[in-house]
Formats: structure tokens, sequence, C-alpha cells
């Protein structure tokens, strides 16, 4: 390995042995900088191709759009859900109907 990598690599590693920053390890910040993220990408890959960010959504799909622009996922069907993960029911409720909670 070069001897500039090797001095990137051992800074990254040193970083590694302490604790994460408890504030910085909040899932709804992690989650909000990913959105974050991907908005900012799929303008600029836009901007690159020619497409405007905001193409019409599929008829029917506009719940899936919605919650993949909040919160980064895709919920699963509420049968799905219900059958393998039923405390994501309620959250999935709360979210549908605008709770702040929920998005958190």
């Amino acid at each position: 390995m070069p001897k500039p990598t090797r001095k990137e690599v051992a800074y990254i590693l040193r970083q590694w042995q302490d604790p994460p920053d408890k504030d910085l390890c909040q899932a709804f910040i992690i989650r909000r900088t990913v959105v974050k993220t991907m908005k900012m990408d799929r303008i600029r890959t836009s901007g690159m191709v020619g497409v405007d960010p905001q193409t019409p959504t599929e008829p029917g799909m506009e719940d899936d759009r919605k919650s993949f622009e909040d919160l980064g996922i895709l919920l699963p069907p509420r049968r799905f859900a219900e059958k393998f993960d039923a405390p994501l029911v309620t959250l999935m409720d709360q979210y549908k109907s605008g709770s702040h909670g929920a998005r958190n």
C-alpha cells in the first residue's frame, strides 16, 4: 500500500477506535441526512441528463414515493407487516396520519 494511502487509512482506523458521537448517531438524524443526500443526488443527476427531478409519479405509487422521499424507505404492504412485523403497523398508521413522532 502506498505511504500516502497508509496515512489516510490509519487516520480513519484511529477514528473508529473511539465510540461514535451520540448526537450524530440518532436514527432520525441519519435518516434525514440520507434522504437529503438522495434528493441532492437526484437533482444533480437529472441536471446532467436533462431530466426534470420532479418526474410525475406513476398512478398508485404516490404513497411509495412519499414514504421514500420522507423516510428513505418503502413501507411494506399492510398485510405483510401485520403478518411479520405487527409493531410496524402502528408506526405505519401514525406516519400515514401525519403524526410527527412516527417520522423519528
